[in-house]
């Protein structure tokens, strides 16, 4: 799929660009055209926008942001800038980090009308980032799984990742997904829901083995060397990870004695 428009259901289109091996999407409705997540430049953003022209000829009017980080976000303005005619939509949390904020907040679940099909777009909990948006083709079999799903590394836990809450999102996802369905994820190939129950099965294990460290008032210094041990995935994002959900249990704790 690499360098190129791949149809992934009627009238649902992704490609994978580089730098950082995002993957973007379209859906293309009688009512007009939906791009999913924009590049990390603006400059790829204006790419974008000229290689979207190429599958229709329309000026996008919906761009639905899957999270706030700049590889999927930078490109906004080539399509909702002064004089463009999209309106934005991703969750609210992006209003503290992209400029100009989503014009169209999703909280929970919202349907966009794209003439002759329905695209819904969801937040399934804390997960990657606060603010994970995935974006389902309804009819089509299609789901865009931003950074939710990781295809061509493991998953990415940041700084701002909810690692003991990412099992859940994952979770809610497999719900909606159907046998037959493809998944795209926010980096990497199409995916399936098999794919998607493995992921989330190893996040769950990620998780328990960190809660079970922290329970255990393992260090957190010999939490991230015990972790390697037990970790389902290659050990790049290990010790962000351990430190990340000992910051969250520990802030957690602290409020719930009062401190």
């Amino acid at each position: 799929m690499s360098g190129d428009w791949a149809e992934v259901g009627d009238g649902v289109f992704a490609r994978r660009y580089q730098p950082w091996d995002v993957t973007v999407g379209v859906v293309v409705g009688t009512a007009g055209v939906m791009v999913v997540d924009t590049r990390s430049t603006a400059a790829e953003g204006e790419q974008l926008r000229t290689d979207v022209r190429r599958l229709d000829p329309r000026a996008p009017r919906w761009v639905v942001n899957t999270h706030d980080h700049f590889d999927h976000v930078a490109g906004n303005l080539a399509f909702t800038g002064p004089g463009a005619e999209a309106g934005l939509w991703g969750h609210p949390s992006l209003a503290a980090t992209v400029s100009p904020p989503p014009s169209h907040p999703v909280e929970r679940a919202v349907n966009v009308d794209l003439g002759d099909r329905t695209v819904v777009l969801r937040h399934l909990g804390p997960a990657h980032t606060a603010g994970d948006v995935v974006v389902t083709v309804a009819g089509a079999g299609v789901t865009f799984a931003g950074d939710l799903v990781e295809e061509s590394g493991p998953p990415s836990y940041g700084d701002d990742s909810f690692p003991l809450e990412w099992p859940l999102a994952a979770a809610r996802l497999v719900g909606l997904l159907r046998e037959g369905d493809r998944v795209v994820p926010g980096h990497g190939r199409v995916v399936d829901r098999g794919f998607v129950v493995a992921q989330q099965r190893a996040l769950a294990e990620a998780a328990r083995a960190v809660r079970d460290l922290w329970v255990g008032e393992v260090p957190v210094d010999g939490a991230v060397e015990e972790a390697r041990a037990r970790w389902p995935f290659p050990p790049t994002f290990v010790a962000a990870a351990v430190r990340r959900a000992y910051a969250l249990l520990d802030l957690s704790a602290q409020r719930g004695s009062g401190r």
